[in-house]
Order: structure tokens, then sequence, then C-alpha cells
């Protein structure tokens, strides 16, 4: 039997592995200066390295930026009103957050996952507003890669900490482009102003011997065969309906691990009953697990998940014996 590590590395190297993986299979860890963790549900208002403001929303189960407070008022005047938080990067006490971040992780039976928040988009309008941020597309385009551009480098440095101090095997990169209907924007502006960057990204996080897999909510297949092109590793949450699993497991499916896809709002949506759930999932598992190299990842957005994920968890198992029990 393969143990947890060992089991997913295989899902990874799109080899022949045993069952499907869990959550207990990964270490996960939280690089820090972002969004004030996504576990400070019901903490004070806080702020990340780069001064952005954030609340939490219990019913959101996460926290948000407040509207209004933004620091960027002009993407043209960005570098007088803005700063990048190189110096946090190089006084942040790095052994120490490492140490209490790993201290719980089996590295023999598990992998080491850490997440990165706050990608282009995500940070761009952090800073400035999401409405600002969109029409800075067509009002500051200079602007708008000079940015990026500065982002990207930072990012580097993100990435070359997390490499000398936590380790992981792969980096969880967020960074949403899509509603439940359509892409944030045009396509073809992802492809000018954010795919060059983003490639060098998913570059340098292999250049430094780790995996790179994708958080990206809402509807984002048009975007998903240049992410696949670019290189990523694997995708997350793809979720379904907004994305055509169908098509992405006929298209992608011997190059890309996919972790979820299924709607993860749906499933604890007041009034869903357990055989509403069971259907969900058992969808999205009959599509996407054949052949291998599918995560079916529990995310969740919201309260009262325990009992959906519970029954999710239940239709996993069961699914999994009639899976694994064929190969």
């Amino acid at each position: 039997m393969l143990n947890g590590r060992e089991n997913l590395l295989r899902v990874f190297r799109h080899e022949s592995h045993e069952r499907f993986p869990r959550g207990f299979d990964t270490h996960t860890m939280m690089f820090p200066g972002e969004w004030g963790g996504p576990w400070a549900k019901g903490e004070d208002k806080q702020t990340d390295w780069f001064g952005v403001h954030w609340t939490p929303v219990p019913a959101m189960g996460q926290m948000t930026t407040e509207t209004g407070e933004y620091i960027i008022r002009n993407l043209d005047d960005w570098r007088s009103e803005a700063k990048i938080p190189f110096d946090e990067l190089s006084s942040y006490d790095w052994a120490s957050d490492a140490a209490r971040q790993t201290a719980n992780w089996d590295r023999e039976t598990q992998m080491g996952a850490i997440i990165l928040l706050e990608g282009h988009f995500e940070r761009l309008h952090s800073l400035m507003g999401f409405q600002e941020a969109l029409m800075s597309f067509y009002e500051s385009p200079d602007a708008m890669c000079d940015f990026f551009a500065e982002l990207t480098k930072y990012k580097f440095e993100c990435l070359r900490k997390i490499k000398e101090h936590y380790k992981p095997d792969v980096v969880i990169y967020h960074d949403d482009w899509g509603t439940q209907r359509s892409t944030f924007f045009d396509p073809a502006h992802w492809r000018y102003f954010i795919r060059p960057f983003f490639k060098d990204i998913v570059d340098e996080c292999h250049r430094l011997g780790m995996y790179f897999e994708l958080h990206s909510c809402g509807h984002i297949t048009p975007m998903l065969g240049d992410a696949v092109e670019i290189g990523i590793d694997s995708i997350q949450t793809l979720q379904y309906p907004q994305n055509d699993i169908v098509e992405v497991k006929r298209l992608y499916g011997d190059k890309l691990v996919t972790r979820g896809g299924y709607d993860g709002q749906k499933i604890i949506a007041p009034g869903v009953s357990d055989d509403e759930i069971r259907e969900t999932v058992r969808y999205s598992l009959r599509t996407l697990a054949p052949g291998g190299f599918h995560i079916p990842y529990v995310y969740v957005i919201g309260t009262g998940a325990e009992h959906p994920m519970a029954v999710m968890e239940e239709e996993v198992a069961a699914y999994e014996k009639e899976l694994f029990n064929k190969q």
C-alpha cells in the first residue's frame, strides 16, 4: 500500500495510483503577508503587507476588502500611491514562521503545499477596487504592465523564500478570473496583460523544483488551454457547471491534475438534499476520475458545510471502491 505522499506524488507525476487523495495526505501552509490569513475568521480588521485592510465576513467564512478604502486611485500613479513590500520580505522572521508551520508536517507520509494568495488580478483589484481594475485594462495599459512586472518580481522572491524556508512539494497559487457565467475580462486582455507574467511565475516555480497548482474560481475555461500550455500541473476549483468538465477532461485529461469539478456553493445551498449532493459529486467523479489524475478536493464557500462535506466523502469513498477495484 502506498502512503499518502507516495500516492499523491504519483497523481502529480501522472503515474498509476491506488486511491483518491484526501485532505490528510497534504500538509497545507500559508505564505505570510497577504490578506490577514484565511483562518482569521471572527478577528478584527487586519492589514496585509501591501497596506490593504481586510475585514472578516462570517457568512463568507473568510475576509474581504473594505469598499472605498483603496490605495491606488489612478494606476498611472501607482508607484507614488502604493508599495510592493520587498522590505517586508527582507525583514520577516522566516525561520520562526517556517518552524511553526512545518512543525506538524509528517514529510514521510504527507506532501507539503503552501498557498500563495493574491495573484496579478486579485492583487490589482484589492489595491484599487474591482471596477477600477477592470477599467484600467482600457485606460492605463502601460501602467498595468508596469505594475504587473513589478509584482512578478515580488512573486519571484516569494517563491524563493518558500523554497528556502518551507520546502513544499507544491505551490497553490490563487488568482480568480471568472464569474458564475463568464470571465471577468476579455480573454484577449488576459493573454496580453496577464499571461506573460503568469508564465514567468510558473516557470520560476518549476525551476525551483516545485509543482504549480492554480486556484481560480468561476468560468475560466477560455484561459485554461493557455494555462496548460504554459505548464501548470494542477487546477482547482474547476467549478461545474461554470466550466465544461467533459471538455476539460477530453482536452487535458492526460496533461492536468484536476481538483474539484463541482459547485461548492450549490452543495451547501439552503434546502439542498443529500440526494442532490450525491448526484452532483457523482457526476463530477464519473466525468473526471476515469483514467486517473483527479483529486475530489473538498472546497465550500460559507458556513454550515459539515453535513454536505460528510455526504460528499461518503460518495467519494463509494465511487473510489467502484473505480479502483476495476483497475
